[in-house]
């Protein structure tokens, strides 16, 4: 399975303060927030914000979490 989560700058993220996304709020339009692929919604509000998937497996040993600097939202480029 598939969560895919947020944090709102580089300090919560690294403090490992992660919130599940789900479809409203500033997610409203967004969708994939269970499965490989996350589409965010067009939303300014979002700009700086990090994003990070856990991978969850009934037959691995454990849950893995990526995160990755091309899931950095950076609507000025």
């Amino acid at each position: 399975t598939y969560q895919w989560q947020y944090a709102t700058s580089s300090v919560q993220a690294n403090l490992g303060n992660w919130i599940n996304i789900t479809a409203t709020g500033g997610f409203t339009g967004s969708t994939g927030m269970q499965t490989a692929t996350l589409n965010v919604a067009d939303n300014l509000l979002l700009d700086d914000y990090y994003f990070s998937c856990v991978v969850n497996s009934a037959t691995a040993a454990a849950s893995a979490k990526m995160l990755s600097d091309s899931a950095f939202v950076d609507s000025s480029t």
